[in-house]
């Protein structure tokens, strides 16, 4: 069972796909993908200062280029914008 909590989420300005790289508390890894709404990505997911069993190994990169976010734990809980 997996239980999840309800986030803000932060705010990436950006078009197509956005993916991060996740482990769990199990050692599983997996890819978080996300396609942007009104050229907008709405992510759940910090990559830092996150105190949670899951936990990011990586940026978020938009897919097929070279754009990389790094995102606070307090922008996920507070729906910041990301430039």
């Amino acid at each position: 069972m997996k239980i999840f909590e309800y986030v803000k989420g932060a705010r990436i300005k950006g078009a197509g796909i956005i993916d991060l790289p996740l482990v769990t508390n199990q050692g599983r890894n997996f890819t978080y993908r996300q396609e942007s709404v009104n050229g907008e990505f709405v992510v759940p997911y910090a990559t830092s200062g996150n105190t949670y069993p899951v936990q990011a190994t990586g940026p978020y990169r938009i897919e097929n280029t070279s754009t990389t976010f790094e995102v606070q734990e307090s922008a996920v809980l507070n729906g910041t914008t990301i430039n």
